[in-house]
């Protein structure tokens, strides 16, 4: 799986911020676009391995949130009775037994279902800002 698709992009990451939500908060990872327009993945232990990869040529940088950044933010259990399931097609809140289902999302890519449920779950205030 390529790294794009494990990770928030920027416009998912302003609509969260617009959303009130602190992505710092919860991020792991950053994302550095250096001067020749490559962009990398670091973190704090990263940049002291590799120093070269530091500020100096840096000239944009974001904090994002990986699939299992988002997961662990989701509520399991909301309403006391519909449950998280996500697999790498679909996230939905849905009853154990019965087929009631609160909320449902189908994309080609995971982060994308689980960016959408984290929006949802804000939206709802299902989630504690």
């Amino acid at each position: 799986m390529e790294l794009e698709n494990q990770i928030l992009n920027v416009e998912q990451i302003k609509e969260l911020r617009e959303l009130g939500f602190d992505v710092n908060k919860h991020a792991s990872v950053e994302i550095n676009t250096t001067i020749n327009k490559k962009q990398y993945v670091v973190s704090s232990s990263f940049v002291q391995l590799y120093p070269e990869f530091g500020d100096d040529n840096v000239i944009e940088r974001y904090s994002t949130m990986t699939i299992g950044d988002i997961i662990s933010v989701l509520p399991v259990i909301i309403k006391e009775e519909y449950f998280l399931s996500v697999n790498s097609e679909y996230c939905t809140y849905s009853m154990i037994e019965g087929l009631d289902t609160i909320f449902y999302t189908w994309e080609k890519e995971p982060i994308n279902n689980l960016f959408k449920t984290l929006v949802w779950c804000i939206k709802n205030k299902y989630i504690t800002l």
